[in-house]
């Protein structure tokens, strides 16, 4: 089976790396495998040989009607002509605009399969342009969810077509670090966005938390076009000693390993990426029950790791301190967060994948 991937572009993104992950599994299996990429990013991941990447080399106006407009015609212009010369058997998207224009379009002038994988939450991410987007997934083949809850949002038709399939653990399980060994930091991992990863719900509860641990530290990992306000806000509370800006960097999982809590605080989100990855590594986590459920897949409430509700920095704050103040109950979470990495390991997804894919 020859298959294309369209992707957006290639960045050191959550998306990003499941669809890389994705490519490269198929490949690895003995299909023929091409990713098409809209626009050319900064190549973060590591692509099979085997693999052609095709690149549209599209430009990203600043301006968002003639991004959405001529950007997207001349997208699709540049797609349909790949993909003649390409002649795929089956073509997957994550669901993002372009691809899912192009459904309507495959469907006009060919016979091939579309799979459709929705990756952000349909609760939150909701916009004009999010529901066209999504009213064309009733002319695609199959559908992928990330959750039960986001599988629920869509009508009866696209639930009939549609799977349920979690993100991989893509690291092996390593010895964990013992609680009391561990250094006397929380860590936060992902790009600095308020509207849904809520670092100012971070800085707050860990304002209240420094009341009674003087010596904690703070440390995000990420960039992003809100960085200057938390900044901004690090700095009003008066925590600029205590809260490090590490960056973007790439080898992440070293740098959190012997943290004493990771924590999420988002609004929303598919399956935490950096959530899974830091349970792997048997962090004790804390993290917001975000929607659609991704969070709550993962976290077996106070057996594994500590749910809290959205938009609540003392909530954040109290679970936190429960993990700093109990280690012996810490070091349970994290032991038995370590247990994912067997349930969602690698192997056990791509199978998921390939018998949804085999079907259609």
């Amino acid at each position: 089976m020859n298959i294309v991937l369209l992707i957006p572009k290639i960045s050191y993104g959550g998306a990003s790396k499941i669809i890389i992950w994705l490519a490269n599994q198929l490949s690895d299996t003995g299909y023929k495998v091409s990713i098409i990429e809209f626009y050319t990013g900064e190549s973060h991941q590591k692509i099979n040989e085997e693999i052609e990447v095709i690149r549209l080399d599209i430009n990203q106006s600043k301006n968002r009607v003639l991004r959405l407009l001529f950007g997207t015609i001349i997208a699709e212009y540049r797609l349909h002509r790949v993909i003649r010369k390409v002649r795929p058997d089956l073509v997957i998207t994550f669901g993002d605009p372009i691809g899912s224009l192009y459904i309507l379009i495959n469907k006009i002038n060919s016979k091939r399969k579309i799979i459709v994988s929705e990756r952000s939450d349909p609760y939150s991410v909701n916009g004009l342009n999010h529901k066209i987007r999504r009213a064309f997934f009733n002319l695609a083949d199959g559908i992928v969810f990330q959750t039960e809850e986001a599988m629920k949002y869509f009508s009866n038709n696209i639930q009939s077509k549609g799977v349920i399939i979690a993100n991989p653990i893509n690291i092996n399980k390593v010895k964990r670090a013992p609680y009391s060994r561990r250094k006397n930091k929380i860590v936060f991992v992902g790009r600095f966005d308020v509207v849904q990863k809520r670092q100012d719900i971070m800085v707050e509860a860990f304002f209240e938390i420094k009341k009674y641990h003087k010596d904690l530290s703070l440390v995000f990992y990420g960039d992003g076009k809100d960085e200057s306000l938390i900044r901004e806000l690090v700095n009003t509370k008066g925590l600029e000693e205590s809260v490090i800006f590490a960056g973007r960097v790439e080898n992440v999982l070293e740098k959190i390993w012997d943290a004493k809590v990771f924590v999420l605080t988002s609004d929303y989100e598919g399956i935490p990426n950096a959530l899974i990855e830091a349970m792997a590594l048997g962090i004790p986590v804390v993290s917001t029950d975000c929607s659609p459920g991704g969070a709550r897949l993962l976290i077996d409430n106070n057996k594994n790791g500590i749910l809290v509700p959205t938009g609540d920095p003392k909530g954040i704050s109290r679970a936190i301190r429960y993990i700093l103040e109990n280690p012996n109950e810490a070091e349970r979470y994290g032991t038995l967060a370590q247990e994912i990495v067997t349930e969602y390991s690698s192997e056990e997804i791509m199978g998921r994948w390939i018998s949804f894919i085999e079907k259609l």
